[in-house]
């Protein structure tokens, strides 16, 4: 059910965007909506969605992975591809599989099991504004903030700090 409205909303909000003008902050309320949909569908119907990034156009489109023959292959795009509003674009995509892209094509995978691929999502507004999507990988919760928060895990160290 949610993911059948996050298909209705892919479908006319850039009709709206035409009529109401589009921002960074709306961009990633749609993406953030959209992941969340996502996360819902793919535990409901026990597949894996990946919503992919084309960082060169500025679009966005969601796919189910098929078995074919004990293979996972990409199925046609759920809908059609949608793009960021014209003053919007993709500055990079961070997954720990594909690192730091800044070209081409990215991706969030999001599993039967409710697990979803860390992702960092960062949008730009034509130098004025910045916002950092964030998917936990464990709850599938975006988080959106104002501003470029780097999204590559950082591994923790302790230090000894007593004196022998």
């Amino acid at each position: 059910m949610v993911f059948i409205l996050a298909l209705v909303a892919m479908l006319v909000a850039p009709r709206l965007q035409r009529v109401v003008g589009g921002d960074a902050r709306s961009a990633s309320r749609d993406l953030a909506g959209l992941a969340a949909a996502l996360v819902q569908d793919a535990v409901a119907t026990h597949t894996i969605q990946r919503l992919y990034y084309d960082l060169d156009t500025g679009e966005f489109w969601v796919a189910t992975l098929v078995s074919r023959g004990g293979v996972l292959e990409e199925g046609p795009p759920v809908g059609s591809k949608r793009a960021l509003p014209a003053e919007v674009h993709f500055e990079d995509v961070v997954t720990p599989h594909q690192g730091l892209v800044t070209k081409g094509t990215a991706f969030t995978q999001f599993f039967p099991s409710g697990g979803v691929t860390r992702t960092a999502i960062h949008l730009k507004e034509d130098d004025r504004s910045r916002y950092t999507l964030t998917i936990n990988p464990i709850t599938g919760r975006v988080t959106v903030v104002a501003g470029y928060v780097d999204g590559r895990p950082r591994s923790t160290v302790t230090l000894d700090t007593t004196a022998s």
